[in-house]
């Protein structure tokens, strides 16, 4: 699972500020209706059952931060250059992942990162499968540990804040933009298409990923609201071989929704989020994932995927 989230740093931010090192765990839960496939064009596919699944995660995460000078201009005051480095855990899978992020202005950061893992199966969660052709499709687990994920980036965020011209501690209405260029891949199969944490329809290439926020800081303890937008997909459509034109391979997956901040003091961070997302529909009817790439492209099917709550605690 990942919970697309992004924290503009109310009191937790300043606190790393303050000193070269810190240490964090980040705990997610995520709970999923169920939304029927329905065959057609654009349209939404409301929950037919109150269940589907639920998913969880904790990370915990190292972060050196390296100032690269002191400036009275705020546009460089406190800029640096930062390293993180997390072990993430879930039911299926266990992933180390180290960061590095540079901040020449208060504005803008640049950064690389590099996510490897692997996996198992939970019940009937796959950490790792396989796409298996034959008859209608389906997903075919893997042995544990047998393949290992891979996850590469390069990206760049830009935030404003219009309490940097309107000053005022109710004045933060807040903006970010983050584009993201990633490699993803699953090294130990020959598979064209895999799951890797029960995201299926993954295939190896290129991505693109552009995130969006915009919201209301507040100097209380519901210290954010905000609206987040995500948009990812293959650069090359081809990467899903013979079943790229049906299947659309280099579909544009929509991830939108509300999010709610929470600080309770300086090292304590809550999250709740609901997320809307704009799945691929097809012209005949289906009943799993595993059937899709055999099936025929027609435009987007929204539903409402999740619900989920964070929480961070730096130590």
């Amino acid at each position: 699972m990942v919970l697309a989230l992004f924290s503009f740093g109310v009191g937790a931010e300043e606190a790393e500020r303050e000193r070269s090192f810190s240490l964090s765990v980040t705990t997610d839960f995520a709970y999923y209706p169920k939304s029927m496939f329905k065959a057609g064009a654009a349209h939404f596919s409301p929950i037919t059952n109150i269940y589907r699944t639920v998913a969880a995660q904790s990370l915990i995460q190292a972060d050196w931060h390296l100032p690269v000078w002191d400036a009275k201009n705020p546009l460089f005051k406190s800029n640096n250059i930062a390293f993180e480095a997390g072990l993430g855990i879930t039911p299926c899978s266990i992933y180390p992942q180290i960061k590095a992020i540079f901040t020449p202005v208060a504005f803008m950061n640049m950064y690389a990162g590099l996510k490897m893992g692997s996996g198992w199966n939970f019940g009937t969660v796959h950490g790792l499968a396989r796409w298996d052709e034959t008859g209608k499709g389906s997903y075919e687990t893997l042995d544990p540990f047998s393949a290992l994920y891979m996850y590469g980036s390069v990206g760049m965020t830009w935030m404003f804040d219009t309490a940097a011209v309107w000053e005022g501690d109710w004045h933060h209405i807040v903006m970010l933009l983050n584009f993201e260029l990633a490699y993803e891949c699953l090294l130990g199969t020959d598979a064209t298409i895999w799951e890797w944490e029960t995201k299926k329809g993954l295939a190896d290439g290129f991505i693109s990923k552009q995130y969006f926020v915009f919201g209301y800081q507040m100097p209380i303890v519901v210290s954010m609201v905000a609206w987040q937008i995500t948009l990812s997909g293959h650069l090359n459509g081809t990467d899903y071989g013979a079943w790229t034109k049906n299947y659309n391979g280099d579909y544009t997956l929509i991830d939108m929704g509300p999010a709610v901040q929470f600080s309770f003091g300086k090292r304590d961070q809550v999250f709740f989020v609901v997320n809307i997302r704009a799945r691929r529909s097809f012209a005949e009817p289906h009943d799993s994932y595993g059937e899709e790439p055999k099936l025929t492209y027609t435009g987007r099917e929204w539903i409402l995927d999740y619900a989920a709550i964070r929480w961070k605690h730096i130590f």
